[in-house]
């Protein structure tokens, strides 16, 4: 094995995954828990939608032809499940801090859904193309259970030869975005909303107005089942993928596809990749891959490390699912509700593409001549939906986010945007979107007769009106940040680039698989259509090596006793307190290839907030993390003088009991021990009464004693290396 590998060896991973079978089964037995509450809470929405059909004249021979085939059926109640959930879970979070009122408040609809489908079930297994919908519910299933299948595991490891095994816990995920996740979403179960400020900011008590239906999510079902919050998360995430699947079978089950083509439809928004030469080395050798480089050649695999981004696919889908069936029923005002709907819970749990299918649909509505009551509907519904999101604004100061701006009034425009953002973006958009671009050339040489002949845009449109938009989104807006390497990265401008080219990817595979239409409306040849089919198959087996090594990339195994110290902190604290937690419990992990960050996987567990070396908050922040850091490190008491003032923004700090000279400055300055934590760890408290020193003061004292330092050294002549202050991340 190649002691510089960036990945795992899959016999490493597979070792780790075949250690907590029972884990993992439970993982499924969750997904089926929560996809059958969901369903219950959801099944009013298909037997809305079936009611205009059921009440249309039809012979007895065509009556017996509708009603929903099995995956339309579970698609509609599963979204109208989470979107009744979600409603009334952010609601009571925000009004009584509790989830149970709004789990009660959910039950009048679940109720009168049941009922209805009881006495005329809209579900018609006839009508459903059985072999793809269970090949691409196989499919979805074991790539979930592959990506977070061991997230939450315990499992025992054998230290040294004589003593007993270790217990374990995996944890796996790139960017640190789960744990960041997971633990707001403890957090909204230990405070309610708005959101409290995970960092623990000393006067910042709420975060800025964001989304929070994915959080909110997470802790309804954590406190419903009582499960471990990453457990539910990972059944959550491998329900995403499944319904991703079924929607997209929902999508083109009009198209009368054969099996094996409704199969590569189904599974497109889980594995289309960027087009490029396959890695096959990535694939089948993944441990002697010295760095991440293939692994950043992604579009569909973005959702793997973030869900509220496979949420908002999901729901993105669903919208263009129902704005499909709203115009080939007629214009059927209920589907037009379903769709709105769909778009606003898209928004609530992450609004990258709500940005771009609500223009999109603006378009749409202009060009098809929507009426006047669609138009009411749908700005009554959006003002609605927003009043929701932005309900924390309204109860509370909340401080502000991050901004953007124009990149063309920038004055650094022709210097770095365009270097660092257009040229990244353009590729990343021609890359991804790919065989794509044929068919986006040949509909917009169509879409102006079609416009001149009346003819109706349809979800296809939308969807492909969406995918512009979200070029357009990349190019022209910057999100500014106090971090410069979050300046330089962008990472949020493309969300909608991979979400919006993931959902029409189906689309893009029924254009090629139309034989009649490719020849006698596009009017181009067979070779043409043949060298398209080898190119989407080159998405496709991108995206497979992505989805197969992606897991590889970090999985990791803390220790159990680490998770027990933060239970136990989280017993004993107060909900004011606002912690420090000892760098040494975050570097606790073993068969961790990533050695250079910390590791937040154990902080929910905590429930409280603390300060982390995230790009998120300002350069201050970052600076009183890495002081805290230099302070357990250090032990030269005379150095530890000017560290204390940025410990004193928190309140409450966890340190490893063998910091002799760290834990004696804390108790000359104001610092007391609250508790022991096991045989290692230390819970100590600030007593009251202290008013932290602004971190730029701190910098200044800091910064003139190190001058003067300086300057004696150079009297004396001596070249003298003192100790660094905590330098800017």
């Amino acid at each position: 094995m190649n002691t510089f590998a960036a990945l795992t060896p899959y016999s490493g991973y597979l070792d780790i995954l075949s250690r907590d079978i029972p884990g993992v089964l439970w993982k499924v037995a969750l997904l089926l828990v929560l996809g059958l509450l969901f369903v219950a809470s959801g099944v009013f929405l298909p037997a809305l939608l079936y009611k205009k059909k059921s009440e249309s004249e039809q012979s007895e021979t065509e009556e017996s032809s509708h009603g929903f085939s099995v995956v339309s059926f579970l698609s509609l109640s599963l979204i109208g499940g989470i979107a009744n959930c979600l409603l009334w879970w952010i609601l009571s979070y925000h009004l009584t801090k509790s989830f149970w009122p709004g789990m009660i408040a959910t039950l009048p609809l679940t109720a009168w859904g049941i009922f209805k489908v009881s006495r005329n079930c809209p579900c018609n297994w006839k009508s459903t193309q059985q072999t793809p919908f269970i090949v691409v519910t196989l499919i979805a299933l074991l790539i979930g259970i592959w990506h977070h299948g061991v997230v939450g595991n315990q499992i025992a490891l054998q230290g040294k030869p004589d003593a007993p095994p270790e217990q374990m816990i995996v944890f796996n995920d790139r960017q640190s975005d789960v744990s960041f996740h997971v633990l707001c979403s403890t957090l909204i179960q230990e405070y309610g909303l708005p959101r409290i400020d995970p960092f623990g900011t000393y006067n910042e008590k709420y975060m800025p107005l964001g989304h929070v239906g994915y959080s909110t999510l997470i802790a309804g079902c954590s406190e419903l089942t009582r499960q471990d919050p990453y457990c539910i998360t990972s059944a959550l995430w491998i329900l995403t993928y499944l319904m991703l699947g079924w929607l997209a079978l929902c999508c083109v089950e009009q198209y009368q596809l054969n099996s094996d083509v409704a199969i590569v439809a189904g599974i497109t928004p889980l594995l289309w990749g960027q087009l490029g030469v396959p890695n096959l080395r990535l694939l089948i050798t993944p441990s002697t891959i010295p760095n991440l480089q293939g692994l950043e050649s992604k579009l569909a695999g973005d959702q793997f490390h973030n869900i509220p981004q496979s949420w908002s696919m999901v729901f993105g889908l669903a919208f263009l699912f129902c704005f499909q069936q709203y115009q080939q029923s007629g214009r059927s005002y209920r589907w037009w509700l379903a769709g709105i709907l769909s778009l606003i819970v898209s928004g609530w749990v992450k609004p990258s593409l709500l940005i771009l299918l609500g223009p999109a649909l603006i378009i749409c509505m202009i060009v098809n001549r929507n009426n006047l009551r669609e138009w009411l509907s749908l700005v009554i519904s959006m003002a609605l939906g927003m009043l929701v999101y932005c309900l924390s604004a309204l109860m509370a100061d909340l401080p502000s986010g991050n901004k953007w701006f124009f990149t063309l009034t920038h004055e650094r425009f022709l210097s770095e945007i365009i270097e660092y953002q257009w040229i990244p973006s353009l590729t990343y958009f021609g890359l991804g979107l790919g065989v794509g671009l044929i068919y986006l050339v040949l509909r917009l040489k169509t879409a102006f007769p079609d416009i001149k002949a009346r003819h109706e845009l349809n979800w296809a449109d939308l969807s492909l009106i969406a995918v512009l938009g979200s070029l357009l989104f990349a190019l022209l807006f910057r999100e500014l940040s106090g971090d410069i390497v979050f300046n330089e990265n962008q990472p949020n401008i493309r969300w909608g680039i991979s979400a919006s080219i993931s959902i029409l990817s189906c689309f893009i595979v029924v254009c090629l698989a139309k034989e009649k239409y490719w020849r006698d409306q596009l009017q181009l040849p067979g070779w043409l259509r043949v060298c398209a089919i080898v190119l989407v198959g080159v998405h496709l087996f991108n995206g497979l090596i992505y989805a197969a090594v992606y897991p590889l990339s970090t999985p990791r195994l803390a220790f159990m006793k680490s998770k027990e110290v933060f239970l136990d902190v989280h017993a004993q604290s107060d909900l004011d307190d606002r912690f420090l937690v000892d760098p040494k419990l975050m570097d606790e992990f073993v068969f961790d290839l990533n050695k250079n960050n910390q590791l937040y996987d154990l902080n929910a567990y905590l429930q409280r907030p603390l300060a982390m070396n995230l790009c998120l908050k300002s350069i201050e922040e970052l600076r009183i993390v890495e002081a805290w850091h230099v302070f357990c490190n250090t032990t030269e008491p005379e150095h530890l003088g000017e560290l204390i003032g940025y410990l004193n923004h928190r309140n409450a700090l966890i340190i490893h009991k063998n910091r002799i000279t760290a834990t004696n400055f804390l108790k000359e300055n104001g610092w007391s021990k609250k508790s022991d934590l096991g045989e290692e760890y230390q819970f100590w408290v600030q007593e009251d009464g202290i008013v932290p020193t602004p971190v730029l003061e701190l910098d200044a004292v800091f910064a003139k004693r190190l001058d003067e330092e300086e300057a004696a050294h150079h009297e004396e002549g001596h070249n003298h290396s003192g100790t660094n202050p905590p330098s800017t991340p």
